[in-house]
């Protein structure tokens, strides 16, 4: 028995994924927001104030890419960074006014879009799916 690429977890985890991404690039295009864009833009409302190594760290991002999207949604006046009082070489992000309400109007499209790719999937299964995936993130460390 061949091995069959196609229809292996790994690439159908990949393919997903890469279909989701592209739909959020779609539905975010009127924001002029990218994926990459609005994961920081969501950890952010959720913790404000977190310093670029912060952010590399929960977004699984190398720090070189975090300055550069940090870079980018402070000139689209998304954050702003302030000088941490007790190390002036670290700065913490804050979103902007702009940014907490561009947050909640991603949060639905964020929201219909699950919807729509759940569709006719069973809550339990959804639940087990993601039990099994993040077991699968333990088990190569």
């Amino acid at each position: 028995m061949g091995f069959d690429l196609q229809d292996s977890l790994g690439f159908i985890i990949r393919k997903t994924s890469g279909k989701i991404k592209s739909e959020m690039q779609n539905r975010f295009r009127p924001w002029d927001i990218t994926p990459e864009q609005w994961v920081f833009i969501h950890f952010l409302g959720d913790q404000d104030g977190l310093s670029p190594q912060q952010l590399s760290d929960i977004s699984h991002k190398d720090r070189a890419n975090t300055l550069r999207i940090i870079d980018k949604l402070q000139r689209k006046e998304l954050v702003t960074r302030r000088p941490c009082t007790k190390d002036r070489r670290v700065s913490h992000i804050f979103l902007t006014e702009r940014g907490r309400r561009i947050r909640e109007e991603l949060e639905a499209v964020i929201r219909k879009m699950q919807m729509e790719a759940m569709a006719g999937i069973d809550l339990d299964r959804i639940s087990e799916l993601k039990q099994v995936l993040h077991r699968m993130l333990q088990n190569f460390g």
